[in-house]
């Protein structure tokens, strides 16, 4: 069940089109559970700047806490809110927000 629904960030691919306090960051590779890194960093400095993510959050580790907001931001931007990589695909871009 775990694995089905926190499936969706498999793959996950920020694309810099959103200008707000922080850009979209450009990654330069997929991201997921357990993956490590100053792109990892990058990602969750996003998310924080976007209140998904708590302010001491940047470790660069992805755990349970960035699969969470990422998850959070996913709904946030109507893209997707669960399910699995084979049925929700890899990619999940920045939007500008709806006002």
């Amino acid at each position: 069940m775990r694995r089905a629904l926190l499936g969706i960030v498999l793959g996950i691919v920020l694309l810099p089109v959103f200008a707000s306090a922080q850009t979209c960051p450009n990654l330069s590779r997929n991201l997921s559970f357990g993956s490590r890194g100053s792109d990892v960093s990058k990602l969750q400095q996003f998310l924080i700047s976007q209140n998904f993510l708590a302010s001491d959050s940047a470790t660069g580790y992805f755990g349970r806490l960035t699969e969470a907001a990422v998850k959070k931001f996913q709904c946030s931007q109507n893209v997707v809110c669960s399910g699995i990589p084979a049925t929700t695909g890899p990619h999940l871009e920045c939007q500008a927000p709806l006002h």
